[in-house]
C-alpha cells in the first residue's frame, strides 16, 4: 500500500475541510511544516495520508481536481483497487459443464447452449464486454453496486435511470430482475 503526501502551496500551516463528491461529508486535513518564503527554502505545507479510502476521496474532490490540493510525493508501491470481474463470452463454470457433458466434441466457439445458458445470454448487453455483479439480489444492493461503479445520485433515484446507466456501462446483475421489484 502506498503512502501519499498531499500539499498546499504558499502556506506554512493550513487546516482544510475537503467536501466530498456527495456534498454531505467532508474530510478534515491538517497541512503542516511549510515554508512560504520563495527561493531555496520554499516548501509547501504537507499532509500525509496512508489510508487508501481517504486517498481516493481526496483525489475525487474538487479541490484536488482544480489543483488547490496536489499530490506532492508517493512513497511505496501503489496497488490498484480491486475491480469487479469482467464477464467473458462464456463463464468458466459453463465451459467446464459443457466439456464434461460432451468430452469428445470440440467446441471451438462455445455456441452450444447448456441448461442455464439462455438466462445469462438474455442479461448480457454485448458479448464479453459486461461487468457482472453476482451478489446483487435486492434494489438496495443494486444501488450500492452502481454507486461503487461511479453512478451519480440522479441515476440511483429511478429504476429507468439505473437500467439506462447499466446498459451504457455494460453492467449486468444476473441474480436480480428489476421488473419483479418495481412498484
Amino acid at each position: 500500500m502506498a503512502t501519499k503526501i498531499y500539499c498546499v502551496d504558499g502556506q506554512r500551516e493550513a487546516v482544510i475541510t475537503v467536501p466530498l463528491a456527495n456534498g454531505r461529508n467532508a474530510i478534515r486535513m491538517e497541512f503542516t511544516r511549510g515554508n512560504s518564503q520563495r527561493g531555496a527554502y520554499y516548501r509547501p505545507a504537507t499532509c500525509v495520508i496512508a489510508d487508501r479510502a481517504k486517498q481516493a476521496m481526496i483525489e475525487s474532490s474538487a479541490m484536488f481536481k482544480t489543483g488547490f490540493i496536489r499530490l506532492y510525493k508517493t512513497i511505496g508501491k501503489e496497488e490498484p483497487l480491486p475491480q469487479p470481474s469482467k464477464k467473458s463470452s462464456a463463464p468458466a463454470d459453463n465451459k467446464k459443464d459443457n466439456e464434461e457433458a460432451a468430452p469428445d466434441t470440440a467446441q471451438a466457439d462455445n455456441t452450444a447452449a447448456g441448461p442455464g445458458d439462455e438466462t445469462q445470454a438474455n442479461n448480457a448487453p454485448d458479448e464479453g464486454c459486461g461487468i457482472t455483479y453476482a451478489n446483487v439480489k435486492t434494489i438496495e444492493d443494486a444501488r450500492l453496486a452502481l454507486k461503487a461503479h461511479g453512478a451519480k445520485a440522479a441515476v440511483l433515484l429511478s429504476v429507468t435511470a439505473m437500467k439506462n446507466y447499466m446498459a451504457r456501462e455494460g453492467i449486468v446483475f444476473p441474480n436480480f430482475n428489476f421488473e419483479e421489484k418495481e412498484e
